[in-house]
């Protein structure tokens, strides 16, 4: 034991020393070290105490990291490079264009005022569509197409069983607070306060919508009703981490099996998946719930939770009043984030999401041009060669598990910077 002490507290030093040698530009922060205590008792809190005992968590975040800190730097950037595009777009359809505009029409708080809900209208015409329980199924594929939180979440990625296809993945959803516990879970304080204030935020929302003062509150606790039958039907995190309970596949011709009151026909109609032959059904006992949940639930309700849901989901592209409500609930009550963000990083982050290409390419050209990419190729194909060596001259490796890792090894790619080929 002494002996490892020993060699921790000398790795210290060397630390300090190279640190010192090199100066601020050394990449090592020694006043993020916790000198009271040693490396060997809390290595964690040794390395990380004295930046916890002196940062204080920012009221734009609910927690903070570094990473935050580096993340804000590089916001900086990206700020100018997007003012400017939004300034000077270019050619249409270049990406210059494409990120000015969409910052722009995002800063455009007047406009967005003056609108109000109208841009969420067409979505709220169709729930009010609804004449029955046989509509439900084809409205929440279609508002799940278009972003809406609905009680199912479709998503197209490879075949757990099989890589080289792509399948169609149906998973439960439809839930305001982040899971199934703070619905069900009775002795944690922090999902009762969760609980206690959603029904409220349900019915502000629905008073958004147009409905006065006491048909909202009404409403809203149907709506925290069927939120929560949702919530028990659905499958625990324990579960839904096991990828082979998850892996439920039905052919197209089976999927009667989960219930009848969800039309399935419409809804791969809608969601334009006729062409798969299977859906991979990730938790079927809580389709076959919401199947029943549809004949059950009185259709008044229904368009009531999905009204609620489309506000919910659009909230922070509509006005101040809606955007504030949803602040209120989702950031401050569920995250304890006490302020919103400036709009210009909100902004920044919507440009990112929707076309994250477009920026970065606008980034690289600024910080990060092709002899640098090639300097950090370079690097990288050294080290490859490097352990491909080592790999030859290993004892411990038989002839077989040798030439499985360098087989491995000769699969690697490399991603430096960014692509070579641009996605538009």
């Amino acid at each position: 034991q002494l002996d490892a002490d020993n060699e921790l507290l000398r790795g210290t030093a060397i630390i300090e020393d190279h640190a010192g040698q090199d100066g601020p530009d050394s990449g090592v922060d020694l006043s993020a070290l916790d000198r009271e205590t040693r490396p060997q008792d809390d290595f964690y809190q040794f390395v990380n105490g004295g930046w916890l005992d002196h940062t204080e968590i920012p009221e734009i975040y609910s927690g903070y990291t570094v990473y935050h800190q580096v993340n804000e730097e590089a916001e900086k950037a990206l700020r100018t490079i997007i003012e400017a595009a939004a300034k000077n777009q270019g050619e249409p359809g270049s990406e210059a264009q494409q990120v000015g505009d969409i910052y722009s029409s995002f800063m455009d708080e007047e406009k967005i005022n003056q609108a109000g809900i109208q841009p969420a209208r067409p979505e709220l015409n169709l729930v009010d569509s609804i004449d029955g329980p046989e509509d439900l199924a084809g409205v929440m594929a279609t508002l799940n197409r278009r972003g809406v939180m609905v009680p199912f979440d479709v998503a197209i990625f490879p075949d757990l069983k099989d890589s080289a296809r792509y399948a169609v993945y149906f998973d439960q959803s439809g839930l305001t607070m982040p899971n199934r516990d703070y619905y069900v879970e009775t002795d944690n304080e922090n999902f009762a306060t969760a609980r206690e204030a959603l029904p409220a935020y349900i019915a502000n929302m629905l008073m958004i919508s147009g409905m006065d003062a006491t048909e909202a509150e009404a409403a809203a606790k149907k709506v925290y009703a069927i939120e929560t039958r949702l919530a028990e039907a659905q499958w625990d995190s324990v579960d839904n981490r096991n990828p082979d309970k998850i892996y439920n596949p039905y052919p197209v011709d089976s999927l009667e099996k989960l219930g009848v009151n969800l039309d399935w026909p419409v809804i791969r109609a809608t969601l334009g998946i006729n062409a798969a032959e299977k859906l991979i059904i990730e938790q079927p006992s809580f389709m076959m719930a919401l199947d029943k949940m549809i004949a059950e639930t009185a259709v008044d309700d229904w368009k009531n939770y999905l009204r609620f849901r489309i506000l919910d989901s659009y909230g922070t592209n509509l006005d101040q009043t809606t955007a504030d409500a949803r602040f209120e609930y989702r950031n401050r009550i569920l995250n304890g984030q006490q302020t919103e963000r400036p709009r210009w990083k909100l902004g920044i982050s919507k440009v990112n999401r929707m076309v994250g290409e477009s920026v970065g390419k606008l980034y690289v050209a600024e910080y990060f041009p092709p002899e640098a990419k090639v300097k950090m190729q370079e690097l990288v194909a050294n080290v490859i060669a490097t352990l491909d060596n080592d790999l030859n001259t290993l004892e411990w490796m038989s002839p077989e598990t040798r030439q499985m890792a360098r087989n491995k090894l000769s699969k690697f790619t490399a991603k430096i910077g960014y692509p070579d080929e641009w996605k538009d």
